[in-house]
């Protein structure tokens, strides 16, 4: 390649879809709840990782893991809670 050409090099194929933002409040969202144990966190990570798969022109993977780890948060959280209650009253 000569001088000319490098300077008018372009990559065949570029990304051009940025990272949510919205994807990444949801994944520390849900990284926060594991930590804080917390239900309230885990949905919170869900509804926000939702509404982050909703944009077509971002990437999806924090979003995509936020809504895993919410889930699996939500519902481990919630289990817990049922079992200890339904401990103390009968």
């Amino acid at each position: 390649m000569n001088q000319d050409e490098l300077i008018n090099y372009t990559p065949s194929k570029v990304d051009t879809k940025e990272s949510s933002t919205l994807g990444l409040v949801a994944f520390l969202l849900s990284l926060a709840g594991i930590i804080a144990f917390g239900f309230v966190l885990g949905v919170a990570a869900l509804i926000c990782g939702f509404v982050a798969l909703q944009d077509k022109n971002k990437k999806h993977g924090l979003a995509t893991a936020a809504v895993v780890i919410g889930g699996l948060e939500a519902f481990f959280c919630g289990y817990l809670l049922l079992t200890a209650q339904s401990r103390l009253f009968f």
